[in-house]
């Protein structure tokens, strides 16, 4: 599947945003904090490519369960939202996962918590996802609007009716971005010997 994804810093509009996701969505907003790792080989390959390897465990959501998310995310399809075609298994041993990704070569490269707050709703024909997501080592607000489709045709389409959304959410495309999570977690860790 082709995740057409945009995300947008929404600093100062979280109330109005979380109105209006709440009366477009077609089921409450859930809460949940995910802890994500990211992996790669010791030569960084795959961060050097433009691809990801990411552990997803629920810390705390709504019937949480031991289970972890793993996903593999190709280069962009998209370079302009950086969307990406992605690749996922749930997976019901995540020590033994990281047990095997390490005996293979491979190692974490970060790991953060991820607060979100998810809305469903159907935008324009597409299955939406919208979530207002944080990370600890940031004081900005996000908010991620995506769909899932089995196309590049379909993802120029999707993108369209997102961009549509955000409009609709009164959230300005200047305020688009695709700084990574990775990034922002990356830059706040203290280079050693300087904290």
């Amino acid at each position: 599947m082709f995740e057409m994804e945009l995300k947008a810093k929404i600093n100062g509009l979280e109330p109005y945003v979380f109105s209006t996701l709440s009366k477009l969505a077609y089921t409450p907003a859930l809460d949940h904090v995910y802890n994500d790792t990211y992996w790669d080989n010791g030569g960084g390959e795959l961060a050097a490519s433009g691809r990801e390897l990411r552990t997803r465990i629920p810390i705390t959501a709504p019937n949480a369960s031991a289970t972890a998310l793993f996903t593999f995310k190709t280069e962009p399809f998209d370079v302009a939202t950086d969307s990406r075609r992605e690749l996922e298994v749930t997976v019901s041993d995540s020590a033994t996962l990281a047990a095997i990704l390490s005996s293979i070569g491979f190692a974490v490269t970060v790991s953060f918590a991820k607060r979100c707050r998810t809305f469903s709703l159907v935008y324009a024909g597409f299955n939406v996802l919208a979530t207002i997501a944080t990370v600890p080592e940031s004081d900005d607000t996000f908010l991620e609007v995506e769909a899932l489709v089995p196309t590049l045709a379909a993802a120029d389409e999707a993108k369209r009716s997102l961009l549509s959304l955000l409009d609709a959410l009164d959230v300005p495309t200047t305020s688009l971005t695709t700084v990574s999570y990775i990034s922002i977690v990356q830059r706040a860790i203290p280079v050693s010997g300087t904290a």
